[in-house]
């Protein structure tokens, strides 16, 4: 498991990367991921391997299915976008409840390479 702190959600299910993410926060992102990598499990809990943690944390969807990747992308945050794909690159993100996936939003927001 991860630090419970990292995916504690508030009431719009939102954790800190959600946030950190929305406000551009690249500095705050790159903490919580080392925080995540950093995190080395509890072999009375279940041991937790730090890809695992980081894959959980970048993973959490919020109540409307927004990964922080969602947000980046919304809020035109390129840094936390660079942050977050390079750290999860496997990840295949699903819609979120409005049927926009975060390649929709970069899409729709003209990204480029």
């Amino acid at each position: 498991m991860c630090p419970p702190l990292l995916l504690q959600p508030n009431k719009s299910g939102d954790t800190a990367l959600h946030i950190a993410a929305r406000q551009g926060r690249a500095d705050l992102v790159s903490v919580l991921m080392q925080a995540a990598r950093d995190h080395r499990g509890d072999l009375e809990k279940g041991v937790s391997t730090e890809e695992a943690c980081l894959q959980m944390l970048i993973r959490t969807a919020n109540n409307d299915q927004n990964t922080a990747l969602h947000e980046a992308v919304r809020f035109n945050h390129l840094a936390v976008v660079k942050i977050l794909t390079r750290e999860d690159p496997e990840f295949l993100y699903r819609a979120n409840v409005a049927g926009e996936t975060p390649l929709y939003l970069a899409a729709e927001r003209g990204y480029s390479t």
